[in-house]
């Protein structure tokens, strides 16, 4: 009995027994992109920068580079766009540090304090008060909801440091707020 190797091309189908539907084009993986995200990650980003025009330069940017990586056949998930802006946010950063100091630059709370409790007023300034990093950490893990994992892969460190980072902004966030109020 002889053996005929012959190779066969796997064919997948839904749950329905249809063919697979074409894949999205990087245009309409775009949209759903910034359909899904944009806000989210703005909000990020004004924890970061606290200047909406920044927020809007950083996003723009975010979702530009998104656009470009999908035209090659990258991939970008949520994690990949939280990483750009937050190093896109980061260069700024440093940037306007060469122009002037950081406590130069103008708060953009007007706005915010329109129709707030005084509770969230008391949470937003204990939060101004925080330094970047633990603001930054906060706004990921309690407004956004990304695990400590997911975090750690944007931050570039461990899960473990994360929980470390995540717990002593929680304490210190907490020393603001019973102080201020």
């Amino acid at each position: 009995m002889r053996r005929i190797a012959c190779s066969v091309t796997p064919v997948t189908v839904d749950d329905f027994g249809d063919p697979p539907t074409r894949a999205e084009t990087p245009e309409e993986k775009i949209v759903s992109l910034l359909g899904q995200y944009e806000a989210p990650l703005a909000n990020y980003l004004r924890i970061l920068l606290r200047d909406d025009d920044l927020v809007v330069d950083c996003a723009q940017d975010t979702f530009l580079r998104a656009y470009e990586n999908l035209r090659v056949g990258r991939e970008v998930n949520s994690q990949w766009l939280y990483k750009v802006a937050r190093n896109r946010a980061i260069d700024d950063v440093r940037h306007r540090q060469r122009v002037r100091s950081l406590r130069e630059l103008p708060e953009n709370t007007a706005a915010q304090d329109h129709g707030e409790s005084d509770r969230s007023k008391a949470a937003r300034r204990a939060l101004g008060q925080l330094p970047s990093d633990d603001r930054e950490i906060l706004y990921l893990f309690l407004i956004d909801k990304f695990s400590t994992t997911q975090i750690a892969a944007m931050l570039g460190i461990r899960a473990g440091a994360v929980r470390v980072r995540l717990s002593r902004a929680r304490e210190r966030f907490r020393n603001f707020l019973r102080s201020s109020g």
